[in-house]
C-alpha cells in the first residue's frame, strides 16, 4: 500500500496534487490551533519588586504580572485563574513556604488578567529583630527568619491550568546601618525583553555617539 502511496505522490497523476492539499490543510490546521492555544495561555512572569516601611518595620514585595506575548509583541490571551505561589529557599529545598497576595482581603490565590500585575507579600523586617529578615506566610506571619547577606530563592507560581512557572531569585540584606531599616535588594534574572530593550539603548547611545565624532 505504501509503495502505491508513494507511486502516486511521485507521479504526474492528478491525485497527487489533491493529496498534497488535503495533507497541506490538516497539517496548517493542526499547526494554527496548537499554536493558537500556546500563545494565548496565561504566561506568569515577575515584573519586579516594591518595599514599604519606616525605621520600626519594613516589608518588601513581588510584583507578578501575566504578559502573555509572542516575538516581544504583547497578546490578548488568557486569565490566569487561583495562582498560588510558593517560597522556597534554595539551600532548603524540601521547606516551601505558601505566600499571600496583597488582596483586599489578603488571599493566597489571586486572578491576574492579561497585562495586569497582582503583589506578593514576601518578605518582613522589624526592629526588634534586628540582623535578620522574615518570610511571611499565607496568613502575613513571619515564619522563618534569614541574617546571610545573600540568599538565593526559587518562587514557584501554580495555576489554574495546572502549569508550574519557576522563577529563581537572590536577595541581597544589609542591616548594618543602625538607626536605619535595611537595605534589601532582590535582584531577578533578565528577562529576553529586557535585555532587547537594554542593547536596543545601547546601541542608540553608540550611534548618538559616532555620529558626534563625525
Amino acid at each position: 500500500v505504501w509503495e502505491e502511496i508513494q507511486r502516486v505522490l511521485t507521479s504526474q497523476n492528478p491525485w497527487s496534487g489533491l493529496i498534497f492539499l488535503i495533507v497541506g490543510a490538516v497539517f496548517g490546521a493542526f499547526v494554527s490551533i496548537y499554536f493558537t492555544m500556546r500563545v494565548t495561555r496565561p504566561r506568569l512572569i515577575v515584573e519586579g519588586g516594591g518595599s514599604g516601611g519606616n525605621a520600626a518595620t519594613h516589608t518588601w514585595n513581588i510584583q507578578v504580572i501575566n504578559r502573555p506575548t509572542f516575538l516581544g509583541a504583547p497578546l490578548t490571551g488568557e486569565t490566569a485563574r487561583n495562582v498560588n505561589a510558593w517560597l522556597r529557599p534554595t539551600n532548603r529545598p524540601s521547606t516551601a513556604y505558601l505566600l499571600q497576595w496583597a488582596e483586599t482581603p489578603p488571599t493566597h490565590e489571586a486572578t491576574i488578567e492579561p497585562g495586569q500585575s497582582r503583589s506578593l507579600l514576601a518578605f518582613s523586617w522589624s526592629a526588634t529583630h534586628r540582623g535578620a529578615y522574615s518570610v511571611l506566610d499565607r496568613d502575613g506571619e513571619a515564619v522563618a527568619r534569614f541574617d546571610a547577606a545573600v540568599t538565593k530563592f526559587s518562587l514557584q507560581l501554580n495555576d489554574h491550568l495546572g502549569r508550574q512557572t519557576f522563577i529563581r531569585f537572590t536577595v541581597e540584606f544589609d542591616d548594618s546601618h543602625l538607626k536605619n531599616s535595611p537595605q534589601t535588594r532582590m535582584r531577578f534574572p533578565m528577562s529576553p525583553r529586557t535585555r532587547y530593550h537594554m542593547f536596543k539603548g545601547a546601541f542608540r547611545q553608540f550611534r548618538q555617539a559616532m555620529s558626534r565624532t563625525t
